[in-house]
């Protein structure tokens, strides 16, 4: 009896996928090496060299564990999230504003996110207990699954530190016309920003800011100027004013719309005032449902961009 318990358990080990580990010579090589030259470049002066290598040395092994699968199975649930989210965020709405107490574009941006990192979850361990079934009797199969997550993490790496420090140049670039003396974060930017441009890779960055060069991303670069021209003295009235806004009032849900904005005691002195349009205005317009009413007509969402855009390349003539 306990020969045949003995032998059934070692069949059912047997059957146990084998984990996989790299190769531990390799692994001490990657660290060595990464450690001695992030400490060069630090006695040199690169600190940004030194990091982004870190954090892509780093990416490459935490991508070793996850394997192709791990990595494809992340790209898949967040491809899923960006395209389904948005659709399935109105289903979530009115519990957000139960639990939340939120409502407007605000409330639509929290119920996109939930959406999203649910939508994302469940696709991501679907494909995962899909694919990873396939390979995990297979030795072979799953060396290759690891070791190619350990490439596949490098260049993501990569990637993202070619991201963060394109969106490091940016940052300065948007907030050049800002008083930095009193506010941290835009002293951090900066001083970041120009750690970048000092690097060895920084011409590469530069040149290549992904913030430039990938049109999605470059779309980014218009919405600091938007909210420079929203937020000076009279400019929501100005913009409501506009020939081609007053020309969607036409509209009998736009011009109602509207009219409960101009009616806000709140924003009585944007709309009637001639005031900046404040950090409490600007969040109590994020929570108004008047503007979510606007924002999802596309035919207004259009028009605003033509005026932001029209008067941002006049005031850049002027200049």
């Amino acid at each position: 009896m306990s020969q045949s318990a003995e032998s059934h358990r070692r069949k059912k080990d047997s059957n146990k996928p084998v984990p996989v580990q790299m190769n531990p010579w390799l692994m001490i090589a990657i660290v060595l090496a990464t450690m001695v030259a992030s400490a060069v470049l630090f006695r040199q002066g690169d600190p940004i060299a030194a990091i982004s290598l870190v954090l892509i040395s780093f990416s490459s092994m935490v991508a070793f564990k996850m394997g192709v699968i791990g990595i494809a199975s992340s790209l898949i649930g967040l491809t899923a999230a960006f395209y389904f989210a948005p659709a399935a965020a109105p289903t979530l709405e009115p519990y957000a504003t139960r639990y939340f107490e939120t409502t407007g574009l605000a409330n639509r941006f929290l119920s996109i996110a939930v959406a999203g990192v649910l939508i994302s979850m469940i696709v991501s361990l679907l494909v995962t207990a899909l694919l990873g079934g396939t390979i995990a009797h297979r030795q072979r199969l799953a060396k290759a699954n690891h070791y190619g997550g350990f490439v596949l993490g490098a260049i993501e790496g990569t990637l993202l530190v070619w991201l963060a420090l394109g969106g490091l140049i940016s940052m300065q670039l948007w907030q050049r016309d800002a008083n930095k003396s009193e506010n941290a974060v835009a002293q951090w930017v900066d001083h970041w920003a120009a750690q970048t441009r000092q690097s060895a890779i920084g011409p590469f960055v530069r040149d290549y800011n992904p913030f430039e060069r990938i049109e999605p991303l470059a779309e980014t670069q218009k919405l600091p100027a938007a909210v420079r021209q929203l937020s000076s003295p009279g400019a929501v009235d100005r913009l409501l004013a506009d020939p081609e806004i007053r020309s969607l009032r036409n509209d009998p849900e736009v011009s109602r719309a509207i009219e409960e904005l101009r009616g806000e005691p709140q924003l009585a002195g944007v709309f009637r005032g001639g005031q900046p349009l404040g950090q409490e205005e600007l969040l109590f317009l994020m929570n108004s449902p008047a503007v979510m009413k606007l924002a999802d007509d596309p035919e207004f969402r259009q028009g605003v961009r033509r005026v932001l855009e029209t008067h941002a390349n006049t005031h850049r003539v002027d200049r």
